[in-house]
């Protein structure tokens, strides 16, 4: 399941469509899956969401970005450390 919510997230994405990106990355973070809260924090992190062509007016949230690399973080992701440094959080 989280490897089809983790597509269909991309799909969003790749769309430019966060606001559907984030409901289906969250469905996959929030049954267990490490990269699908990894990816949810991005959406959320200024750095990972100014790289990305976006519709409509989404906003970087760091609060809900280390909220949600700390999960990927407690879930096994090696990169939530490193992002987690990159937003200014130990």
């Amino acid at each position: 399941r989280a490897v089809k919510f983790m597509q269909r997230g991309d799909e969003g994405l790749s769309a430019g469509n966060v606001t559907i990106a984030r409901l289906f990355y969250q469905r996959a973070a929030d049954i267990g899956w490490a990269p699908g809260a990894l990816a949810l924090a991005g959406t959320y992190d200024p750095f990972q969401l100014a790289q990305l062509k976006v519709l409509g007016g989404i906003s970087a949230d760091r609060a809900l970005a280390q909220k949600w690399y700390e999960r990927a973080r407690e879930l096994g992701a090696p990169q939530a450390a490193q992002r987690l440094r990159q937003l200014g959080v130990q």
